[in-house]
């Protein structure tokens, strides 16, 4: 596919990726995360705005650096399997 040709961490820039969002939501943002699943905070209005401040941090933090960042998303565990 040719997007596939184009992805920004092959492009020779600095890129950082963030880890430990839910371990992170979890102990230090006092959120209950039943089965370790992040997706259930979309219906909690903090849960979003927790969501939210942690990827803002993570774009902030690098900023200065000029590096790139790979967010994960909040579907870990979001599957028939778990739901």
């Amino acid at each position: 596919m040719k997007y596939r040709n184009n992805l920004p961490q092959l492009t020779g820039h600095d890129m950082t990726t963030q880890g430990g969002t839910w371990t992170w939501l979890q102990y230090v943002g006092g959120f209950e995360l039943k089965h370790f699943c992040g997706f259930d905070l979309l219906n909690d209005p903090k849960g979003v705005v927790a969501i939210r401040d942690y990827h803002r941090k993570i774009i902030e933090a690098v900023i200065p650096y000029k590096f790139g960042i790979l967010l994960e998303g909040i579907h870990y565990r979001a599957s028939r399997d778990w739901g």
